[in-house]
This record gives C-alpha cells, sequence and structure tokens, in this order.
C-alpha cells in the first residue's frame, strides 16, 4: 500500500506542477493576445483621426467622427484631455453594454499606485472583467489619452474549460497510475 502510495505522489507531483505552469502560461497568452489586439486597434484609430485631420475637420469634430466611425466589436474606445475630462466616446459596434463607465476608467487610471499611461490594466465588470489600455497622444501640440476597453470574457470561458479538463484528466491519470503500481506490485507478489 506504501508503494503504491509513493508512485502516485510520484506521479501526482509532477502532473500538478505540469497543470499549474501550463495554466499560468495558457492563461498570460489569452490575456497577451488580448492587449496586443486593444494595442492594434488603437493604433489604426490613431491613424484614422490623423487622416481626419489632415481632411480638414477640426480636432473635435475629427475626434467625434473618428470615434462614430472606427469600431471594433466589443471594444470601447473612449478619449480624455489632460485633465481626464472625456472628449469623445464610443461603443463597440454590437453595443455590448458591459463596460466601465469612462469616469470609473479615469479614477482608475489616476488611482494610487497606477502608472502614467501607456498602461494595461484589468477591472471588475458585471459579466466578468474588461482589460483596458491607456495611452497617451499628441494632436496639434494637445496631449490626450486614448483609453480602449475589451472584455476577457472569451478568455475566462477558455480558462473555464481548461480547469474542468485538468480536474477532470489529473485525478484520472493519478488513479490510472495507482491501480497500474498496485497491479505491478501483486503480479511482483504472486511469482514471488
Amino acid at each position: 500500500v506504501r508503494l503504491t502510495l509513493w508512485y502516485s505522489l510520484l506521479l501526482a507531483v509532477p502532473l500538478a506542477a505540469f497543470a499549474l505552469v501550463s495554466y499560468a502560461a495558457f492563461s498570460r497568452a489569452l490575456v497577451s493576445g488580448t492587449d496586443r489586439f486593444i494595442g492594434e486597434a488603437l493604433e489604426a484609430f490613431t491613424r484614422e483621426l490623423g487622416a481626419e485631420r489632415r481632411a480638414g475637420l477640426s480636432l473635435q469634430q475629427a475626434m467625434l467622427t473618428t470615434v462614430h466611425e472606427v469600431r471594433f466589436r466589443e471594444l470601447h474606445i473612449a478619449i480624455f484631455d489632460s485633465t481626464w475630462r472625456v472628449v469623445a466616446a464610443a461603443g463597440p459596434k454590437d453595443e455590448t453594454p458591459d463596460v466601465v463607465d469612462n469616469q470609473s476608467i479615469a479614477s482608475a487610471l489616476t488611482g494610487p499606485g497606477v502608472a502614467p499611461p501607456p498602461v494595461m490594466l484589468s477591472l471588475p465588470a458585471s459579466s466578468g472583467t474588461l482589460r483596458i489600455r491607456a495611452q497617451p497622444f499628441v494632436v496639434d501640440s494637445q496631449t490626450f489619452i486614448l483609453a480602449g476597453q475589451y472584455p476577457l470574457r472569451e478568455a475566462e470561458q477558455m480558462m473555464g474549460v481548461v480547469r474542468r479538463l485538468y480536474g477532470i484528466a489529473i485525478p484520472l491519470l493519478i488513479l490510472a497510475a495507482a491501480v497500474s503500481a498496485c497491479l505491478l506490485l501483486y503480479a511482483m507478489l504472486s511469482d514471488g
């Protein structure tokens, strides 16, 4: 019995370590992909805002036009001035209601311990976590903060599937190892 338990423990420790390390790596990869998407979307937004300015629109008109024309699925974009007052904002293409209001974003970004933009942070929302990216940009010698928020709902669902999979597979593998060790020891004792 002790030998069977020893074999089971010998397998359980590396399996648990593998599960923890792979779970953390997979979770980080999903969040990094979300961060990359938000960053690329904000860069496209900034380029379009520059194009609107070159087309002759005033700064305020260019901002309002750009936030209503350049929209991405589930991405909420807001432009803040240097005093964190909202200059322009628009929701995602599909009008997903799961967003944090702009004043809460400004409070979170200016809170204690938060580095000045560019910055990435996560905020809780009604149906999960939102990932926020804020970055400065300069137009007509004026500095603004461009913020985008995107839900981590899909990443959280994926990680839930991984947790359930590990919760089933790892105990089954340990049980299989214990049964194999028990049968092996029984066979050895029967021969001896």
